[in-house]
């Protein structure tokens, strides 16, 4: 038996809960890619700057939105398959997930947890900046390993249905916003700094 850990966005409209969560049911990352940063700064959360995103990795059954759910936000950074969900009413960044729920993944950005450490320390670094001024993925196979058992396994269960992001068609529950050239130039160019 695991662990629940509470979560919710930044005003506290929206909350909810990762239930039953144990060592072997998601992953620790922090990702630094240009990306993550600039679509959270786009929703309107806090800027972190060089540190990166931390998330929690694991599948949609998990989840249990309690408050403030029905109020939810999509978004797409740029066209492709990741779902970028958020909070409208402070612009805290949720969850992301794919764009099916036939991919059992949602990461959740661990900025919403009651206790930011609950999980402790990340295993794998995305798009760590080094020395030499490139960057590189540290943790990559723990990381990947995990998504691909736990997808696995979500399909062979059925656990994949259970999902608060899709309803039952498989459609997003919010519409999903494709956001522009124009929409993505209203954040700095770097927003590292």
């Amino acid at each position: 038996m695991g662990q629940d850990i509470p979560f919710g966005c930044s005003c506290g409209a929206m909350r909810g809960v990762l239930r039953d969560i144990t060592p072997r049911s998601g992953g620790h990352l922090r990702c630094y890619c240009e990306d993550c940063r600039a679509a959270a700064v786009w929703a309107g959360d806090e800027n972190v700057g060089g540190t990166g995103v931390h998330y929690y990795q694991t599948t949609p059954d998990k989840y249990d939105f309690t408050t403030g759910w029905p109020d939810v936000k999509v978004f797409q950074w740029k066209k492709g398959r990741l779902l970028r969900w958020y909070a409208p009413c402070c612009g805290a960044t949720l969850v992301n997930t794919l764009d099916s729920p036939k991919w059992a993944f949602a990461s959740i950005n661990t900025a919403r947890f009651d206790d930011p450490n609950a999980l402790g320390p990340a295993k794998t670094y995305a798009f760590k900046p080094m020395p030499n001024g490139k960057s590189k993925t540290v943790g990559f196979s723990h990381f990947i390993i995990g998504f691909i058992r736990r997808t696995i396994w979500a399909r062979i269960s059925g656990g994949w249905r259970k999902t608060p992001f899709f309803d039952d068609h498989g459609l997003a529950i919010s519409s999903i916003q494709t956001l522009n050239a124009q929409d993505r130039a209203t954040v700095p160019q770097d927003p590292r700094s």
